[in-house]
């Protein structure tokens, strides 16, 4: 264990650090801005999740602010904004095969951006037994989505009644499965696992799409 902390330790010293916070004002050289301010001008009533800037392969950061999406260019020049009708629940999902995004918010929104323009090409909203989307990530050719089934479980008095997972095809079909209550989502690859933590322990589950 000493040695494992000492390798990392080791790599961050050696990481050299490049300054960064997170919108439209930026400074700085041929390189890329020293820092990006994104501040969103809504006024929100209740907390909104702090989503990690989603770095592209091609230098482009997607900055997300409560229902706001600011893609940025290398050089900190923004080139799109995209306003949802209600607050972005996770980080947005990068196709690169399209460059192509997926988003999910609150009011339980699958959304599908031209992360070129932003321009929106699909918008499903879907009911469910969940009452929130949890988490989004590229599958196949189309989408992973997780409904969280929180609601469902508390508003039944129920705790067998499971999270739904949503896949939607890139044209457009959906399939929906039960999914282990409370459990996050693994993608690897062609491969699906429902991830669950205990006190000591974390447990991978195999999950098949029929």
């Amino acid at each position: 264990m000493r040695l494992f902390w000492g390798v990392w330790l080791a790599l961050l010293v050696a990481l050299p650090l490049r300054p960064f916070q997170a919108s439209a004002s930026s400074k700085g050289g041929a390189s890329g801005p020293e820092k990006l301010v994104f501040t969103s001008p809504a006024r929100y009533t209740i907390p909104i999740p702090r989503i990690l800037p989603l770095a592209l392969p091609d230098g482009r950061l997607l900055l997300t602010v409560g229902s706001l999406l600011k893609m940025a260019q290398p050089d900190g020049r923004i080139i799109w904004t995209y306003s949802a009708d209600d607050i972005i629940t996770a980080q947005p999902a990068f196709r690169p095969d399209r460059d192509e995004l997926g988003i999910i918010t609150s009011v339980l929104e699958f959304i599908r951006l031209d992360a070129r323009t932003g321009r929106e090409l699909t918008n499903d909203h879907v009911s469910g037994t969940g009452d929130r989307y949890t988490d989004v990530k590229p599958f196949g050719s189309g989408y992973l989505v997780l409904n969280d089934g929180t609601f469902a479980r508390e508003r039944f008095h129920d705790a067998k009644i499971p999270d739904e997972l949503d896949y939607f095809s890139e044209t457009g079909e959906k399939q929906r499965m039960p999914f282990p209550a409370g459990a996050k989502l693994l993608v690897d690859g062609d491969r699906l696992y429902a991830v669950t933590y205990g006190e000591k322990s974390v447990t991978l589950q195999r999950i098949v799409i029929r």
